[in-house]
């Protein structure tokens, strides 16, 4: 029963952050798409709760163009914005 608890707290957290980040989404008025580990999670979540897997991170798409308003609107959602490496992130 360990492990399935700390599957839970770790989809929980997942979670938590991805509706923090919606609202940050939404409140810089930023179209945005869930993708990578998270998009699949919750594709099979509806056709085949057994085959989901944990993901650490969320990874979302949004046009270039709203990079500026988010990083504005950002820390109000305890996130840092960073752009490391050529790629642009928001940290936890």
């Amino acid at each position: 029963m360990i492990t399935i608890a700390a599957y839970d707290r770790q989809i929980d957290l997942v979670l938590n952050t991805m509706r923090r980040a919606h609202k940050l989404f939404e409140a810089a008025a930023i179209e945005y798409r869930v993708i990578g580990g998270l998009a699949v999670f919750f594709h099979l979540a509806g056709a085949d709760s057994e085959a989901t897997r944990s993901t650490n991170d969320v990874d979302v798409a949004l046009e270039r163009s709203a990079l500026g308003r988010l990083a504005t609107f950002a820390p109000a959602y305890n996130f840092q914005y960073r752009h490391v490496a050529g790629v642009d992130m928001l940290l936890d």
